[in-house]
């Protein structure tokens, strides 16, 4: 296991440096660089050739998501959109920008792995890995739906208590924008 750490007088998740995406984002960009390089997913590569894209094109395509990863703490008063179009990542093929987020899903898929089973115990995941597991076989009720059942779904569900403090956090930021 690794090492977790929990701020003094917190009751949040344990917290761990190796886990927390804003800290694992550079090692699972280069896990991306490196699979395109080493030709990992040849079906992607494949996929992205019969629209005619190059590998130098996807590479300039990560160049530009690269850009944009490291311009997020830049400029805090620019917006994401404003920030994807100044680095040229609105200007790359549309099937380069799909196999990045395909392998990049892929990356994250893994490391979301490895961190649920390093912070699972022995009796079993923890409350909210367990919250999760309701939604398993949920998306054809999803997808399937109609607009309003779905949103109606979306009304009748206990939000958790991330989603409450992420709500909150953005009620106040809107307030401060005012």
């Amino acid at each position: 296991m690794s090492l977790s750490l929990r701020p003094k007088g917190s009751n949040d998740p344990m917290y761990n440096p190796g886990r927390d995406l804003a800290y694992t984002y550079p090692k699972a960009v280069e896990e991306v660089a490196k699979r395109f390089n080493d030709h990992r997913w040849q079906a992607l590569e494949d996929l992205v050739a019969k629209d005619g894209v190059t590998f130098d094109q996807l590479c300039d395509a990560l160049d530009c998501y690269i850009c944009f990863l490291n311009a997020a703490h830049s400029s805090p008063s620019e917006s994401m959109g404003d920030v994807l179009k100044r680095v040229g990542w609105l200007d790359q093929p549309e099937a380069a920008k799909i196999a990045i987020g395909a392998m990049l899903g892929t990356v994250v898929t893994g490391q979301l792995f490895y961190a649920i089973r390093d912070t699972s115990s022995p009796d079993g995941p923890r409350a909210d890995i367990q919250e999760l597991l309701q939604y398993q076989g949920a998306a054809k009720r999803y997808l399937y739906a109609r607009p309003w059942q779905a949103k109606l779904r979306l009304l009748l569900h206990k939000p958790s208590q991330w989603w409450q403090r992420y709500l909150q956090r953005r009620r106040e930021r809107r307030s401060l924008n005012k």
